[in-house]
């Protein structure tokens, strides 16, 4: 069984215009100026993956409380703080979370943290998104 994670908005240039100002004003300025010059090409952006439970006990390590459910409904600018703080805290202590590694070889501290940083990318691109997760 896997985890189910996507993304999905309507995108205008008002959306992105929003998004920009969001960005901003949270202090992802860098950000901002990725999707400066984005231009709406489709009515809607969506995104989609799916990533193993077996790696369920690192995801509520570094997340805490629900673990990674807790992005399910956030939209992604909501989504981006707390993805950095699991980010870091796995990036910090790899040896931890590799000693979480499935037995049963499916899943590892590697692919758990690409996954993150994917997600994290996605609420970088489309900050008023919102996060789903089955």
């Amino acid at each position: 069984m896997s985890w189910d994670f996507g993304m999905r908005c309507r995108q205008t240039r008002q959306d992105l215009e929003a998004a920009r100002a969001l960005l901003r004003k949270n202090g992802y300025a860098h950000a901002a100026s990725i999707i400066e010059e984005a231009e709406v090409r489709d009515q809607y952006r969506e995104y989609e993956a799916n990533y193993t439970y077996n790696v369920s006990e690192m995801f509520y390590d570094a997340f805490g409380g629900d673990g990674i459910r807790g992005l399910n409904g956030l939209l992604g600018h909501e989504c981006q703080p707390l993805l950095d703080a699991a980010i870091a805290k796995m990036q910090a202590e790899p040896e931890k979370y590799r000693a979480m590694n499935p037995d049963n070889g499916w899943g590892n501290y590697e692919g758990a943290l690409e996954l993150l940083l994917t997600l994290r990318s996605w609420c970088v691109n489309s900050p008023m998104a919102e996060m789903y997760i089955t």
